[in-house]
């Protein structure tokens, strides 16, 4: 049942990282806000 094609699998890996580069980016947004008010 592993006979998925490739873009399946490269787009279930990006997932997490382009949350977690969203996370990032959101947090140093933040953090940027509040040290320059």
């Amino acid at each position: 049942m592993e006979a998925q094609p490739d873009s399946m699998t490269a787009a279930r890996k990006a997932i997490p990282v382009c949350r977690m580069f969203i996370v990032i980016r959101f947090d140093a947004m933040r953090k940027w806000c509040v040290l320059s008010k």
